[in-house]
């Protein structure tokens, strides 16, 4: 019987750390999508771009801040 508790348990303890990583992907969805339309609309690529911070794969600086965020 206190097999099947700890077992009980331990389950309990995997799902809830289950929940915060999906809780931690969507705020971090969340927070990038934020970050990206602010710098955006402050047309921040530009001054990137004169920095020469770019990402080689697409050649483009928010994407490049975007996975930074």
């Amino acid at each position: 019987m206190d097999f099947l508790s700890d077992l009980l348990n331990g389950l309990g303890n995997f799902v809830f750390a289950i929940i915060i990583l999906i809780l931690a992907v969507i705020i971090a969805y969340v927070a990038k999508s934020l970050v990206l339309k602010s710098l955006t609309a402050l047309h921040f690529e530009q001054h990137l771009s004169k920095l020469g911070i770019n990402d080689t794969s697409t050649n483009s600086a928010m994407s490049f801040v975007g996975k930074l965020v």
